[in-house]
């Protein structure tokens, strides 16, 4: 059983896939994007690094994704690899960040790469609004991240959207947290495991 947290920027997904294999008694697989080299210069420059960055995020979530389906029936997944392509890429592309011709290199790699991945067999989609995921961006306090634009944030809620829309591989459950606290509030957090428990038992 492989179930993955999806969703913007700032939603809380680490939060809530901690929270859930602990929960189950589950093994987690965590995006690592403190640790990636090409972060705060991509901030700083998306034009310039948005190749690299996706590149780097592809060679580095591959293996752990492999080694992990290999090793484990039963884990909660931070963030799917397809969220960084029909996502994070396909939106670079989009606002002109990613030249086409990267853009259409990188889908070629990442199709090839992915061959042999399943895809999740649930994803909870934590959605949010635009004023929320700033504010839990800024209470982590990373530097890369103070100044990503509310337009950056829009489209990226764009794509989630129509991503989830035609997703017909794995089972959506969708959440809006713009009125929750699952981490602060115990009843809204029972409330997700309920959801969950009616589709893994």
């Amino acid at each position: 059983m492989h179930i993955t947290i999806s969703g913007n920027i700032g939603v809380g997904k680490s939060s809530l896939t901690l929270m859930l294999s602990r929960y189950y008694n589950w093994k987690a697989l965590f995006e690592d994007v403190d640790s990636n080299p090409y972060i705060s210069d991509f901030y700083d420059d998306m034009k310039r690094w948005a190749f690299n960055i996706q590149i780097y995020f592809l060679t580095h979530k591959l293996p752990k994704i492999q080694k992990i389906q290999r090793e484990s029936k039963k884990f909660f997944q931070d963030r799917s690899i397809y969220e960084d392509a029909f996502i994070f890429a396909a939106n670079l592309n989009k606002i002109n960040l990613l030249q086409e011709r990267d853009f259409k290199t990188y889908m070629e790699l990442f199709k090839i790469a992915t061959e042999n991945i399943a895809y999740p067999d649930l994803i909870i989609y934590l959605k949010s609004n635009i004023k929320k995921i700033k504010k839990h961006i800024l209470k982590r306090g990373r530097d890369y991240e103070k100044y990503i634009s509310d337009e950056y944030i829009h489209y990226l809620n764009m794509q989630y959207e129509k991503w989830i829309s035609t997703q017909d591989k794995s089972k959506v459950i969708t959440i809006n947290i713009d009125n929750i606290d699952f981490v602060q509030n115990q009843q809204d957090f029972r409330d997700i495991v309920k959801k969950i428990d009616a589709y893994i038992k």
